[in-house]
Protein backbone atom coordinates (compact mmCIF):
# COMPACT_ATOMS: atom_id res chain seq x y z
CA UNK A 1 0.00 0.00 0.00
CA UNK A 2 2.54 2.30 0.97
CA UNK A 3 4.55 1.77 -2.66
CA UNK A 4 1.19 2.60 -4.31
CA UNK A 5 0.39 -1.08 -5.31
CA UNK A 6 -3.38 -0.74 -6.93
CA UNK A 7 -3.85 -4.67 -7.03
CA UNK A 8 -2.34 -7.17 -4.26
CA UNK A 9 -2.34 -10.75 -4.98
CA UNK A 10 -2.58 -12.79 -1.60
CA UNK A 11 -1.75 -16.65 -2.32
CA UNK A 12 -2.33 -17.88 1.47
CA UNK A 13 -4.93 -19.57 3.50
CA UNK A 14 -5.44 -19.52 7.37
CA UNK A 15 -8.23 -20.70 9.71
CA UNK A 16 -7.14 -18.19 12.14
CA UNK A 17 -9.11 -14.78 12.27
CA UNK A 18 -6.37 -12.07 12.69
CA UNK A 19 -7.64 -8.68 13.56
CA UNK A 20 -4.41 -6.98 11.75
CA UNK A 21 -4.51 -8.59 8.76
CA UNK A 22 -7.94 -7.60 8.42
CA UNK A 23 -7.07 -3.96 9.52
CA UNK A 24 -4.31 -3.88 7.04
CA UNK A 25 -6.72 -5.20 4.06
CA UNK A 26 -9.38 -2.19 5.65
CA UNK A 27 -6.75 0.02 4.58
CA UNK A 28 -6.30 -0.74 1.62
CA UNK A 29 -9.76 -0.39 0.36
CA UNK A 30 -9.65 2.82 1.94
CA UNK A 31 -6.50 3.77 -0.36
CA UNK A 32 -9.21 2.27 -3.38
CA UNK A 33 -6.42 -1.17 -3.32
CA UNK A 34 -7.88 -4.62 -4.62
CA UNK A 35 -6.99 -7.54 -2.80
CA UNK A 36 -6.75 -10.84 -4.48
CA UNK A 37 -7.16 -13.69 -2.14
CA UNK A 38 -6.88 -17.62 -2.70
CA UNK A 39 -10.37 -19.85 -1.66
CA UNK A 40 -7.85 -22.66 -0.03
CA UNK A 41 -7.61 -26.27 -0.75
CA UNK A 42 -9.42 -27.76 1.62
CA UNK A 43 -12.77 -29.00 -0.42
CA UNK A 44 -14.73 -27.14 2.60
CA UNK A 45 -17.21 -24.19 2.18
CA UNK A 46 -15.83 -21.27 3.31
CA UNK A 47 -19.28 -19.71 4.37
CA UNK A 48 -19.38 -22.24 7.17
CA UNK A 49 -15.70 -22.87 7.88
CA UNK A 50 -13.86 -19.52 7.37
CA UNK A 51 -10.56 -19.34 5.10
CA UNK A 52 -8.58 -16.27 5.88
CA UNK A 53 -8.21 -13.48 4.31
CA UNK A 54 -10.94 -14.97 1.49
CA UNK A 55 -13.51 -14.72 4.30
CA UNK A 56 -12.68 -11.17 5.76
CA UNK A 57 -16.35 -8.54 5.35
CA UNK A 58 -14.63 -6.29 3.08
CA UNK A 59 -15.17 -5.36 -0.32
CA UNK A 60 -12.49 -4.74 -1.84
CA UNK A 61 -11.62 -8.56 -1.50
CA UNK A 62 -12.02 -11.08 -4.31
CA UNK A 63 -12.04 -15.02 -3.18
CA UNK A 64 -11.13 -17.10 -6.02
CA UNK A 65 -12.20 -21.02 -6.39
CA UNK A 66 -10.05 -23.13 -9.05
CA UNK A 67 -11.34 -25.21 -12.34
CA UNK A 68 -9.60 -27.44 -14.16
CA UNK A 69 -8.63 -27.42 -17.99
CA UNK A 70 -12.12 -28.58 -18.93
CA UNK A 71 -14.23 -26.11 -17.11
CA UNK A 72 -15.34 -28.87 -14.68
CA UNK A 73 -14.50 -28.16 -11.08
CA UNK A 74 -11.55 -28.65 -9.33
CA UNK A 75 -12.37 -31.49 -6.65
CA UNK A 76 -9.30 -30.02 -4.04
CA UNK A 77 -11.16 -26.24 -3.84
CA UNK A 78 -12.97 -24.46 -1.39
CA UNK A 79 -15.87 -22.92 -2.25
CA UNK A 80 -18.80 -20.86 -0.77
CA UNK A 81 -22.37 -18.86 -2.60
CA UNK A 82 -21.24 -15.70 -0.08
CA UNK A 83 -17.82 -15.94 0.66
CA UNK A 84 -16.46 -16.89 -2.68
CA UNK A 85 -16.69 -14.94 -5.83
CA UNK A 86 -15.60 -16.42 -9.06
CA UNK A 87 -13.09 -19.78 -10.44
CA UNK A 88 -9.84 -19.10 -12.45
CA UNK A 89 -7.83 -22.12 -14.00
CA UNK A 90 -5.92 -23.63 -11.08
CA UNK A 91 -5.27 -27.31 -11.94
CA UNK A 92 -2.77 -28.60 -13.73
CA UNK A 93 -0.78 -25.11 -14.29
CA UNK A 94 2.40 -25.69 -16.16
CA UNK A 95 4.58 -22.89 -14.52
CA UNK A 96 8.34 -22.05 -13.20
CA UNK A 97 9.51 -24.36 -10.26
CA UNK A 98 12.50 -23.34 -7.70
CA UNK A 99 14.59 -26.44 -8.60
CA UNK A 100 17.00 -24.80 -10.81
CA UNK A 101 16.90 -22.05 -13.28
CA UNK A 102 15.18 -24.05 -16.36
CA UNK A 103 12.84 -25.95 -13.90
CA UNK A 104 9.33 -26.15 -14.71
CA UNK A 105 6.27 -28.39 -12.58
CA UNK A 106 2.69 -28.92 -13.58
CA UNK A 107 1.18 -28.06 -10.06
CA UNK A 108 -2.42 -27.66 -8.80
CA UNK A 109 -4.14 -24.76 -6.23
CA UNK A 110 -6.42 -21.65 -5.63
CA UNK A 111 -2.87 -20.13 -4.93
CA UNK A 112 -2.29 -20.32 -8.91
CA UNK A 113 -6.15 -19.47 -9.52
CA UNK A 114 -5.82 -15.84 -7.74
CA UNK A 115 -2.82 -14.17 -9.38
CA UNK A 116 -4.75 -15.26 -12.68
CA UNK A 117 -7.36 -13.32 -11.34
CA UNK A 118 -5.00 -10.30 -10.44
CA UNK A 119 -3.12 -10.44 -13.75
CA UNK A 120 -7.00 -9.63 -14.93
CA UNK A 121 -7.72 -6.94 -13.02
CA UNK A 122 -4.27 -5.01 -14.05
CA UNK A 123 -5.31 -5.13 -17.13
CA UNK A 124 -8.89 -4.06 -16.43
CA UNK A 125 -6.80 -1.24 -14.13
CA UNK A 126 -5.43 -0.08 -17.27
CA UNK A 127 -7.92 -0.22 -19.98
CA UNK A 128 -10.76 1.74 -17.34
CA UNK A 129 -7.84 3.59 -15.15
CA UNK A 130 -10.67 5.80 -13.93
CA UNK A 131 -12.93 3.15 -12.55
CA UNK A 132 -12.99 2.52 -8.96
CA UNK A 133 -11.99 -0.20 -6.97
CA UNK A 134 -15.66 -1.25 -6.51
CA UNK A 135 -16.59 -0.57 -10.27
CA UNK A 136 -13.52 -2.85 -11.00
CA UNK A 137 -15.18 -5.83 -9.54
CA UNK A 138 -17.93 -5.33 -10.95
CA UNK A 139 -16.46 -4.68 -14.56
CA UNK A 140 -14.54 -9.17 -13.40
CA UNK A 141 -17.91 -10.42 -12.31
CA UNK A 142 -19.92 -9.01 -15.15
CA UNK A 143 -18.00 -11.07 -17.91
CA UNK A 144 -17.67 -13.93 -16.35
CA UNK A 145 -18.49 -17.33 -18.03
CA UNK A 146 -21.38 -19.02 -16.44
CA UNK A 147 -20.75 -22.42 -15.80
CA UNK A 148 -23.10 -25.71 -14.93
CA UNK A 149 -19.81 -27.15 -12.75
CA UNK A 150 -19.79 -23.77 -10.50
CA UNK A 151 -23.55 -23.54 -9.49
CA UNK A 152 -23.79 -23.15 -6.10
CA UNK A 153 -19.73 -23.11 -5.56
CA UNK A 154 -18.95 -19.50 -5.78
CA UNK A 155 -21.23 -16.32 -5.55
CA UNK A 156 -20.79 -15.33 -9.38
CA UNK A 157 -21.34 -19.13 -10.25
CA UNK A 158 -18.85 -18.21 -13.47
CA UNK A 159 -15.54 -18.56 -13.84
CA UNK A 160 -13.03 -15.47 -15.35
CA UNK A 161 -13.38 -14.35 -18.70
CA UNK A 162 -10.98 -11.36 -19.14
CA UNK A 163 -12.15 -10.84 -22.84
CA UNK A 164 -15.71 -10.11 -21.83
CA UNK A 165 -14.59 -7.80 -19.08
CA UNK A 166 -12.71 -5.94 -21.25
CA UNK A 167 -15.68 -5.75 -24.03
CA UNK A 168 -18.15 -4.37 -21.46
CA UNK A 169 -19.28 -0.36 -22.20
CA UNK A 170 -21.84 -0.53 -19.18
CA UNK A 171 -21.15 -1.99 -15.83
CA UNK A 172 -24.19 -2.18 -13.35
CA UNK A 173 -23.26 -1.94 -9.64
CA UNK A 174 -24.23 -0.35 -6.47
CA UNK A 175 -22.85 -0.40 -2.72
CA UNK A 176 -25.09 -0.53 0.45
CA UNK A 177 -24.05 1.10 3.67
CA UNK A 178 -24.47 -2.69 5.70
CA UNK A 179 -25.42 -5.95 4.45
CA UNK A 180 -27.36 -6.71 7.87
CA UNK A 181 -30.27 -3.25 7.86
CA UNK A 182 -32.34 -2.66 11.00
CA UNK A 183 -35.96 -3.33 10.47
CA UNK A 184 -37.50 0.19 10.22
CA UNK A 185 -34.26 2.08 9.16
CA UNK A 186 -33.94 3.68 5.64
CA UNK A 187 -31.26 1.54 3.55
CA UNK A 188 -29.15 4.40 1.64
CA UNK A 189 -28.57 2.50 -1.95
CA UNK A 190 -25.35 4.04 -3.92
CA UNK A 191 -24.69 3.89 -7.28
CA UNK A 192 -21.61 3.18 -8.24
CA UNK A 193 -22.06 2.12 -12.52
CA UNK A 194 -19.81 2.43 -14.89
CA UNK A 195 -20.52 4.14 -18.33
CA UNK A 196 -22.74 7.13 -19.02
CA UNK A 197 -25.63 6.09 -17.40
CA UNK A 198 -29.21 8.11 -18.08
CA UNK A 199 -31.81 5.89 -16.24
CA UNK A 200 -32.06 3.66 -13.22
CA UNK A 201 -34.15 0.72 -12.42
CA UNK A 202 -34.31 -0.69 -9.05
CA UNK A 203 -36.17 -3.48 -7.32
CA UNK A 204 -35.77 -3.52 -3.53
CA UNK A 205 -37.18 -7.65 -3.31
CA UNK A 206 -40.25 -6.47 -1.12
CA UNK A 207 -42.24 -4.99 -3.88
CA UNK A 208 -40.39 -1.53 -3.78
CA UNK A 209 -39.28 0.49 -6.99
CA UNK A 210 -37.23 2.82 -7.87
CA UNK A 211 -36.03 4.86 -10.41
CA UNK A 212 -33.49 7.40 -8.62
CA UNK A 213 -29.82 7.32 -9.06
CA UNK A 214 -28.83 6.99 -5.23
CA UNK A 215 -32.59 5.76 -3.44
CA UNK A 216 -33.07 5.27 0.26
CA UNK A 217 -35.54 2.54 1.05
CA UNK A 218 -37.36 1.58 4.19
CA UNK A 219 -38.01 -2.15 5.14
CA UNK A 220 -40.82 -3.04 6.84
CA UNK A 221 -40.81 -6.73 7.45
CA UNK A 222 -38.10 -9.16 8.56
CA UNK A 223 -36.14 -11.37 6.27
CA UNK A 224 -33.46 -11.64 3.17
CA UNK A 225 -34.46 -9.39 -0.10
CA UNK A 226 -32.38 -9.82 -3.11
CA UNK A 227 -32.04 -6.03 -4.73
CA UNK A 228 -31.03 -5.46 -8.61
CA UNK A 229 -30.07 -2.05 -10.51
CA UNK A 230 -30.50 -2.30 -14.29
CA UNK A 231 -28.88 0.47 -15.64
CA UNK A 232 -29.22 2.12 -18.83
CA UNK A 233 -26.57 4.50 -20.72
CA UNK A 234 -27.09 7.40 -23.38
CA UNK A 235 -27.16 4.84 -26.52
CA UNK A 236 -29.45 2.35 -24.55
CA UNK A 237 -27.11 -0.53 -23.81
CA UNK A 238 -28.09 -1.80 -20.52
CA UNK A 239 -26.43 -3.84 -17.43
CA UNK A 240 -27.96 -5.51 -14.14
CA UNK A 241 -26.16 -5.98 -10.77
CA UNK A 242 -27.89 -8.14 -8.05
CA UNK A 243 -26.94 -8.21 -3.90
CA UNK A 244 -28.62 -9.73 -1.24
CA UNK A 245 -29.39 -8.19 2.16
CA UNK A 246 -30.64 -9.11 4.95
Amino acid sequence: REKGANIINASFVTASYSSTLYDAIKACRDADILVVTAAGNDTSNNDSSPRYPASYDLDNIIAVAATTRTDGWANFSNFGTNSVDLAAPGSGIFTTANESDSSYATVNGTSFSAPIVAGALALLKVHAPAESYRQLINRLFAGVDGLPSLVGKCATGGRLNLRNSLALEVVAGFSVGSATIALGDAVQFTDVSSGTITNWSWSFGDGGHSSEANPAHDYLTNGEFLVSLTVTDNLARSSQYAKQVT
